[in-house]
């Protein structure tokens, strides 16, 4: 019971409206210091950062010919989480300061709906989690659960007749 009145139904009704009220000036308060921290971990990631080409990225990535559309769809994709441009981020950069970069830290799931949506296709489900990662590895290894997942695709037989 709260101490502010003896009443307990008081008591109650002081508590419903305070909570929400609470609730409604946290919001825009961590909405502020969102914002605050992201210009700031924008900025410490931006500064003294030279833009590296698409060609550069691939090459310092060591990418296949028939993986680079993934890798640059991957490299824009995380870009646009992070608000920076696609140039900025590159190979060697882990995981975790990327997603740093993304509003509320950022999830691992973002950058799989985010491929999803610039690939058109469906990633698996099984993707890698370790966010300590370099960026172009974690891709590499999603882009390996990819293509495990379109052979297995590929390879089932689900008993209907091919027409």
């Amino acid at each position: 019971m709260l101490p502010l009145a003896s009443n307990c139904a008081l008591s109650t009704g002081l508590f419903c409206v305070l909570m929400p009220a609470t609730f409604l000036v946290m919001i825009p308060v961590t909405a502020v210091l969102e914002k605050r921290r992201l210009r700031r971990a924008r900025a410490r990631f931006l500064e003294g950062r030279l833009a590296q080409s698409d060609a550069a990225f691939l090459s310092q990535s060591d990418v296949s010919a028939d993986q680079a559309v993934f890798f640059l769809a991957a490299r824009r994709a995380m870009a646009g989480l992070s608000g920076v441009p696609p140039e900025m981020i590159h190979p060697g950069d882990t995981w975790r300061t990327l997603m740093n970069l993304q509003w509320d830290s950022g999830y691992i799931e973002d950058i799989i709906f985010a491929l999803e949506r610039e690939l058109n296709t469906r990633l698996p489900m099984a993707y890698p989690t370790d966010d300590r990662l370099p960026f172009a590895v974690y891709v590499s290894k999603l882009a390996m659960v990819l293509q495990q997942a379109s052979e297995a695709n590929e390879n089932c037989d689900f008993g209907y007749p091919v027409l």
